[in-house]
């Protein structure tokens, strides 16, 4: 993303914000941080659908003002790109597509996935992404990432395919020699997985 400020900016924001203020946090209580955060957006989606919804723009809108502030000064890199990385609900969804969003859903594929049968899997907030996963598409859904490789490798895809979305890549690259570029960094990863069993 040269020339670009990435943000990475989740809905979940002012949840994780109020559970740190109250001493919860991932690194050292994860079940009990999770239990807060789900509680807390629960209590407030119960009272207004939208509240995080309306939270999470406030915090958009500071971006926006930090980017004019940018542009205003001339600055070689002002433009942000927002990354919401944690787009759960339906309304959620549809907030980011209403302001243009480009919606990637990462599928995890045929690979097995840490606490795949944990009771957090069916909370409310995990029902649209399993929907998704399980009928394989979604109308909303731009790109369709499958999580099945090497970390390596799925990093390169990502960052070829963000590059392109933003207008930045070699979109003019022959595909076929994008392919090929991919298929050599795979056949290496999974020489160096065979050299280690």
């Amino acid at each position: 993303m040269a020339g670009m400020k990435p943000i990475f900016l989740p809905f979940a924001k002012p949840i994780k914000d109020k559970a740190a203020s109250e001493g919860f946090t991932k690194e050292e209580a994860p079940k009990e941080y999770r239990a807060y955060c789900q509680l807390m957006g629960e209590t407030h989606r119960k009272t207004d659908p939208e509240y995080w919804i309306k939270a999470w723009k406030e915090e958009l809108f500071k971006q926006e003002l930090k980017e004019k502030k940018d542009l205003d000064e001339n600055l070689k890199h002002w433009e942000r790109v927002i990354i919401v990385d944690d787009c759960r609900y339906e309304n959620e969804v549809a907030a980011c597509k209403e302001l243009g969003a480009i919606l990637c859903f990462v599928s995890h594929g045929g690979r097995s996935i840490e606490d795949e049968d944990s009771d957090w899997r069916e909370h409310e907030s995990e029902t649209w992404s399993n929907t998704v996963e399980e009928r394989g598409f979604a109308e909303e859904v731009d790109y369709w990432l499958e999580n099945n490789l090497s970390e390596e490798i799925f990093e390169e895809v990502v960052k070829q395919e963000s590059s392109e979305l933003l207008g930045i890549g070699p979109n003019n690259q022959d595909p076929v020699k994008k392919l090929a570029a991919l298929l050599d960094k795979l056949i290496e990863q999974l020489g160096s997985d065979d050299e280690e069993t």
